[in-house]
């Protein structure tokens, strides 16, 4: 099965967004993270990702994301068949941390107010945010495909997984996407990329830059920069390219604050992917 039979309009594109920058600790203005999601929509990404825990305290305002998702579409911006995804099963009690909530009864409270959030009928892709160690990831996974059955949600995804945790998801649903950390300067499991491949799943790479506070790594990281300087670009054009490399399931989806780095992000994908000498210094 090929990735584009699932997910389409996102595949195409190749690039997305990530949001959570924009809501979480070191956020900028609502205004400006509005700009920055119209910015996106004008740069025809294939997807947007957000969630629900994307805020800074889930008691004062859960679902701050999707409400700037919700806001940016609102603004007369042409949406242009992007896929907006969300996440859930997570919560923020404003201490900075993260809590898991996996069971199926919260989820299914989680999806109702994503929806007024998003201010849609059906959510284009939900995905289970992290799997939640206190309980089965069959039953998690499987109040999303009953939320998917009752037309709730078009597409289901998993988040933060591991390779057993894939497995154990597509043998409850039919899951249509993956969405892990990904990038040239983290460690990844190859299995995860192999099933998604197998299976026809989207692989979402989040913190394609190396996560908050290591951006810096990717602008001086030696091969990157190399390889940057031979085709003219940045290095986190590069390595946004590296991981479309990668594999043709994988769709990045970096996150930013500033406008005008979401058009650059894009043209990764314009950049030389075929020349394996270029890429040489980036060799694993």
């Amino acid at each position: 099965m090929g990735v584009t039979k699932l997910l389409p309009e996102a595949i195409h594109a190749k690039v997305g967004l990530g949001t959570a920058p924009l809501a979480i600790e070191g956020r900028p203005n609502r205004h400006q993270a509005v700009k920055v999601i119209e910015a996106a929509i004008e740069s025809e990404v294939g997807l947007i990702d957000t969630a629900d825990a994307y805020c800074i305290d889930s008691g004062r305002e859960h679902g701050y994301g999707e409400r700037l998702v919700a806001e940016a579409l609102r603004s007369g911006s042409d949406r242009k068949g992007i896929v907006v995804a969300s996440k859930v099963g997570e919560w923020r009690p404003g201490d900075g941390s993260w809590q898991l909530r996996g069971h199926p009864s919260y989820l299914r409270e989680a999806c109702e107010r994503s929806l007024k959030n998003l201010e849609v009928e059906t959510i284009d892709l939900l995905q289970l945010h992290r799997p939640d160690p206190e309980v089965p990831i069959e039953e998690s996974v499987g109040e999303l495909h009953r939320l998917q059955q009752e037309g709730k949600v078009k597409h289901i995804g998993v988040s933060n997984v591991t390779a057993s945790e894939l497995q154990r998801a597509l043998a409850t649903a039919p899951i249509a996407s993956v969405q892990n950390r990904l990038s040239v300067v983290d460690h990844f499991d190859p299995k995860v990329v192999e099933l998604c491949e197998d299976h026809g799943l989207v692989l979402m790479a989040h913190s394609p830059f190396g996560g908050p506070g290591r951006a810096n790594h990717i602008g001086r990281h030696p091969g990157l920069r190399k390889v940057a300087k031979t085709l003219g670009a940045n290095p986190f054009q590069v390595a946004i390219a590296w991981m479309l490399r990668l594999s043709p399931t994988v769709l990045p989806i970096p996150g930013t604050t500033k406008p005008h780095r979401v058009g650059e992000n894009m043209r990764a994908v314009e950049l030389d992917l075929m020349n394996e000498e270029v890429w040489e210094p980036l060799a694993r």
